[in-house]
């Protein structure tokens, strides 16, 4: 028994305490609501301050929009006359395109001949090359050729300055 009053004692107890809570939240909670109606209130006032100044900018608005739709309707007037113009251009630059069409066959046609042109140049050289390899190859030939010859001459000089020495012992 003794125990089930020190439990309702304790209920009791924090009963007291969460109304205590509650209540102190509730108070929280109204100020809170006020503060917040206050704000509307206020907002509310900005608001309205705005709606009328942007009705007014909205008519100004609207009447720049019906001077700038006039001038647009102007400048379409002149896009249509330049788009005349523009076709007419068009048209030319079509027959241009087509002449030059045919100077690009001609041109291609051109190339071709210069590519085979360039292929008998590139075995020409090949052949030039060649030619060119047997050039050094007997100039390598004449040039020991000569060297032999110069050995000779040499030769030949000691030949003659014996025989001078010989001649000259004999007479």
């Amino acid at each position: 028994m003794l125990l089930n009053n020190s439990r309702r004692s304790c209920m009791n107890e924090l009963i007291a305490v969460l109304r205590d809570e509650f209540r102190t939240g509730f108070d929280k909670l109204g100020g809170l609501i006020a503060d917040t109606n206050n704000r509307l209130a206020t907002t509310n006032e900005k608001l309205e301050e705005l709606r009328v100044d942007l009705t007014s900018r909205i008519d100004n608005t609207n009447q720049k929009l019906e001077t700038t739709n006039e001038r647009i309707d102007q400048t379409n007037a002149k896009i249509d006359q330049t788009n005349e113009r523009i076709d007419q251009t068009n048209q030319r630059l079509d027959r241009t395109n087509e002449r030059l069409d045919q100077t690009i066959e001609r041109l291609d046609q051109t190339n071709e001949r210069l590519d085979q042109t360039n292929e008998r140049l590139d075995q020409a050289i090949v052949q030039i090359g060649q030619t060119n390899q047997r050039i050094d190859q007997t100039n390598e030939r004449l040039d020991l050729a000569i060297v032999q010859i110069g050995q000779t001459n040499q030769r030949i000089d000691q030949t003659n300055e014996r025989l001078d020495l010989a001649i000259v012992q004999i007479g």
